[in-house]
């Protein structure tokens, strides 16, 4: 098997056709692309359309996407391990057969990175706004407010190739977040990394293989089409999931896990309250968004960063007091 896909899934019938049907549309040999779904219990029509395109179903019984992408490495039979979303499309036949070539070319690199482009003629503005800055805490904490993850990697490239670019990191460094359209090497991390697969999410495992590697990939112009569940207070959920799983759940959790290990980063979140503080900052930035982005939605950062600020000290605050909290579904 050459590659394996890795979807989580709950409740996903609204937009997974169009995802699974995005990936049998790749011009590579669809007997050896092996799709993965790992579903939380879903009383819709997830599993009828996952059967359609001949995809593997495995039961997630804590229903939470990182322990489905856990779930999904574990069971992966393909040389490259690829993490998809629900509700991401492909946007042409060629994005798995692009990066499979990139890095055969480059076997010294064991992960690849994409991004999220807003589709063509979709309504959701606030959903341009969400694809691009994840949440306002990562937006600050990682300096992405332009370019994103791929920004980072572009200011530490070192292929300069007319099909990619590689950046290499050192320590010190901040790394990007790799989660959903990142490919793994699988020999590798099962060579290195398999007593983490059950315990760790793949944004973990994703920067521990970049900082012992020192490198990670992007093929150029490599996106998926997101199409983000996104209502005003289904976001504000979102938020209030991440910042639970931070606080809460630091081990399994993105930024607090990453964040052990690096300094700098963890450093960063002692000056989120006095960015918020300011109204100058997250004003501007954006304004400054909106202005490279060419969509006022993201004038709403100010209120979206005062709403994390809020749920954050709320949360700590109960933590302090020893009230739990938990997170039972992503979004």
């Amino acid at each position: 098997m050459e590659v394996s896909i890795v979807i989580a899934t709950y409740n996903s019938g609204k937009t997974i056709d169009r995802c699974l049907q995005s990936i049998r549309k790749q011009n590579i040999d669809q007997e050896q692309v092996e799709i993965i779904i790992i579903d939380g219990g879903s009383n819709d029509t997830t599993l009828d359309i996952a059967r359609q395109y001949g995809a593997t179903i495995l039961e997630n019984p804590q229903r939470l996407p990182e322990i489905a992408k856990r779930i999904g490495i574990r069971h992966a039979s393909g040389e490259w391990i690829l993490i998809m979303d629900s509700d991401e499309e492909m946007p042409n036949n060629s994005v798995l057969s692009n990066r499979i070539q990139f890095m055969k070319k480059h076997p010294e690199v064991k992960c690849l990175l994409g991004y999220y482009k807003q589709p063509l003629g979709y309504k959701s503005k606030l959903g341009h706004y969400i694809s691009n800055v994840g949440d306002p805490f990562s937006a600050f904490a990682y300096q992405w407010y332009i370019g994103g993850n791929i920004g980072l990697i572009k200011k530490h490239d070192i292929a300069n190739e007319k099909d990619g670019f590689i950046g290499r990191f050192t320590d010190g460094d901040i790394i990007p977040i790799g989660d959903s359209v990142t490919m793994f090497n699988k020999a590798f991390l099962y060579e290195k990394y398999e007593k983490y697969i059950d315990s760790e999410n793949t944004a973990t495992i994703f920067s521990m293989i970049v900082h012992d590697t020192q490198l990670v990939a992007h093929v150029n112009d490599d996106y998926v089409y997101h199409y983000t569940k996104s209502d005003f207070r289904t976001y504000l959920k979102k938020l209030k999931f991440r910042i639970i799983n931070n606080i809460f759940d630091q081990n399994g959790s993105g930024y607090s896990a990453v964040s052990v290990t690096n300094s700098k980063l963890k450093n960063r979140k002692y000056f989120y309250p006095l960015y918020c503080a300011t109204i100058v900052f997250p004003l501007f930035d954006g304004i400054r968004m909106a202005i490279y982005y060419k969509e006022p939605v993201y004038l709403s950062h100010i209120y979206f960063a005062w709403y994390v600020l809020i749920q954050i000290l709320f949360q700590y605050a109960k933590k302090l007091l020893g009230i739990k909290s938990s997170n039972k579904q992503y979004g």
